[in-house]
């Protein structure tokens, strides 16, 4: 090797979990914001930036970015080492120290070499989000920062006629009118693989119709800005008889604009539960 040849490096990816109502998202902000609500992707770095004693920034690249207020139950980002220093890596030290030094609200849950040319992002196969209603008549207590409060019960509110709206929503379709009015996604068709809802008793009611979480789930090949946020509030409104089966179609047809659909529901309620990839990406 010539003495000006970059050092060779090799990949690690990370399996985070993290709560989204300690930062302003995954994505890394200007100074100003991290100083006033630091970003999961900057706590990370900084982080690695500890543990490996580098004086210049460790970049990350995370599999998806995340609004302030959305957690992940399983969240995957990459960075490169200089290969020399991976040799002498010792993986689960690495973790366990990276735990160690990361805030409140973030952990390391797995480190694994990957190939060369694994990409966090671009090698995604597809993602369930899972977004929590919390449907009975008293104000939240337990559930109110996980969950997005409904006040009825499921003898007014129609279940039944939320899962066939989320039966019209699987397939590939126009989701342009349940995207933020910024996105910047170059097309707003995608696939869904799977939506369903899954009803259960709060704890310590054997009843129901006293207090029920619904948990709304969107399994895809990718989503975009707020859009399962927009999803749930829509859907809200089929459960409470404001919104009839016959718009979702509407909504799915990428002629209605995002002012037909539901409100973006609010993000404490959200969460990435899990992220596929083809063969795992391990080397």
């Amino acid at each position: 090797m010539s003495a000006s040849a970059a050092p060779r490096s090799r990949r690690l990816r990370l399996r985070l979990e993290f709560d989204g109502a300690l930062f302003c998202g995954w994505q890394l902000q200007s100074e100003i914001h991290e100083v006033e609500k630091s970003s999961v992707q900057g706590e990370v770095e900084r982080a690695l930036g500890v543990y490996l004693r580098s004086s210049s920034r460790v970049v990350i690249q995370g599999c998806g970015r995340t609004d302030a207020g959305v957690s992940a139950r399983e969240f995957y980002a990459h960075f490169d080492l200089p290969e020399s220093s991976l040799a002498e890596l010792d993986l689960e030290k690495f973790r366990h120290g990276l735990n160690g030094i990361l805030p409140e609200g973030i952990a390391v849950l797995r480190v694994d070499r990957v190939r060369a040319d694994f990409h966090a992002l671009r090698d995604v196969t597809r993602k369930t989000y899972e977004y929590t209603l919390l449907l009975r008549r008293a104000k939240p207590t337990l559930e109110r920062t996980s969950a997005y409060w409904v006040p009825e019960t499921l003898s007014t509110f129609r279940i039944e006629k939320l899962r066939e709206a989320l039966k019209r929503i699987e397939g590939r379709h126009d989701f342009v009118a349940f995207a933020a009015s910024d996105h910047t996604a170059q097309t707003t068709v995608r696939e869904i693989y799977e939506a369903c809802a899954e009803v259960r008793a709060l704890v310590g009611h054997d009843d129901p119709l006293e207090g029920a979480l619904i948990h709304l789930r969107f399994t895809g090949e990718g989503f975009l800005k707020q859009m399962v946020r927009t999803l749930a509030g829509t859907l809200v409104e089929v459960g409470q008889g404001k919104r009839d089966l016959d718009s979702i179609l509407r909504l799915l047809s990428g002629e209605a604009s995002r002012s037909e659909a539901g409100p973006c529901a609010p993000p404490h309620a959200l969460r990435l539960l899990s992220v596929f990839y083809e063969g795992q990406g391990t080397s």
